[in-house]
């Protein structure tokens, strides 16, 4: 947990936690600190789950000049 919060510094994820008014900028700083895991590991969750749908339909939209794709979005 503290890799990932290592790793989401400096990215503004706790801001943005903040404007969508999900938590307040304390409890999203103690988040990239992973102070307490088990609201860190849910905040992460929530953060990852919306992420994977963006990507996938970003993949699922892509064209492609090839019918040929080496591997599928799970892969």
């Amino acid at each position: 947990m503290k890799t990932l919060g290592d790793w989401l510094k400096g990215s503004d994820w706790a801001e943005s936690l903040k404007q969508a008014n999900i938590t307040t900028t304390s409890t999203a700083d103690s988040f990239l600190r992973a102070t307490h895991i088990a609201r860190t590991r849910r905040a992460y969750q929530v953060t990852a789950a919306p992420l994977y749908i963006i990507q996938f339909r970003a993949y699922n939209n892509c064209d492609t000049d090839t019918e040929d794709e080496p591997f599928g979005f799970d892969d």
